[in-house]
């Protein structure tokens, strides 16, 4: 991709992309959870006790090998699926949001079965639930749990490996990706309207560091999404912008709420160009995949 290019995909029509919230993906939460009680009712029928809401989730997964990780406040539910091509480049982490899973249909489950098409495996690990805890309690659950999803694939032999966050899983991925000295397995991030969780301090500030981590980042933003979000992805733009950091980009997708309904084919797409024409910039190693 050429300057101009690049500079193309980093302009944002901030006038068009203002409107109001929609409820999208709220309805989407209740058929979920409506789901779920379907799943329940027959084990209620049956006189049977309840399985725990992961196993629930496992039990339901049709596409994708379940795993167990592990974290010292015990195991969750993680969703593999190998890469299809010849040739594997690295693995894709999914962090989803506060209110999805790791096998949620809406995001979660159409990024985890695209992805592989892409040469990268995918693993979407399920959040801890949300809570009323505080803000460092909550960010050591969710750190946790990316780092049992870094150290599986390490041991599958994956070291090349990027994180995708939906919503606050994105916030709670780009948080994780700035600390350099510690994330150091982290080798690009994409954000599907990525926003802050909850409690984190100075959120503007937070916003231009992200903006200014060494990595490549694919930031995407659905038209739709809501003020919010156009707010905090400002705040990332300007900042690129500012640095002149040729590695971020930021990129709207018109007519995508913020759960991109019917906009999926587009976010995939997006982000197989991305892949694409930032493997050189990945600091890519050699794969001693099991």
């Amino acid at each position: 991709m050429d300057v101009s290019e690049g500079a193309k995909m980093n302009r944002i029509n901030l006038e068009t992309a203002v409107g109001s919230p929609i409820l999208a993906h709220h309805k989407a939460r209740v058929r979920h959870a409506f789901l779920l009680v379907l799943l329940c009712l027959p084990l209620l029928l049956m006189g049977e006790t309840l399985k725990p809401y992961e196993q629930l989730l496992a039990d339901s997964v049709t596409h994708g090998k379940v795993v167990w990780l592990q974290t010292q406040k015990g195991k969750f539910l993680g969703i593999f699926e190998r890469a299809v091509t010849p040739q594997v480049v690295g693995a894709v982490i999914i962090v989803p949001d506060q209110h999805e899973t790791a096998n949620s249909y809406v995001v979660v489950a159409p990024l985890r079965q695209g992805i592989p098409n892409m040469g990268w495996s995918s693993l979407s690990i399920s959040p801890p639930l949300a809570s009323n805890k505080a803000f460092d309690v909550r960010q050591q659950d969710i750190f946790s749990r990316i780092n049992a999803g870094i150290d599986y694939l390490k041991q599958k032999g994956y070291n090349n490996i990027l994180l995708l966050g939906h919503g606050t899983g994105g916030g709670w991925a780009a948080l994780y990706t700035m600390d350099n000295k510690r994330h150091k397995a982290v080798k690009g991030l994409v954000l599907l309207s990525g926003t802050l969780p909850a409690g984190v301090k100075e959120a503007e500030r937070t916003n231009r560091n992200i903006a200014a981590i060494s990595v490549p980042i694919l930031d995407l933003y659905g038209s739709l999404s809501g003020e919010k979000f156009l707010k905090e992805i400002k705040y990332r733009l300007v900042e690129s912008r500012r640095l002149r950091k040729d590695k971020y980009w930021g990129r709207i997708i018109h007519g995508a709420d913020f759960n991109y309904h019917h906009e999926i084919p587009s976010v995939i797409k997006s982000i197989r160009a991305w892949l694409l024409i930032n493997e050189r910039k990945f600091k890519m190693e050699r794969n001693n995949l099991k």
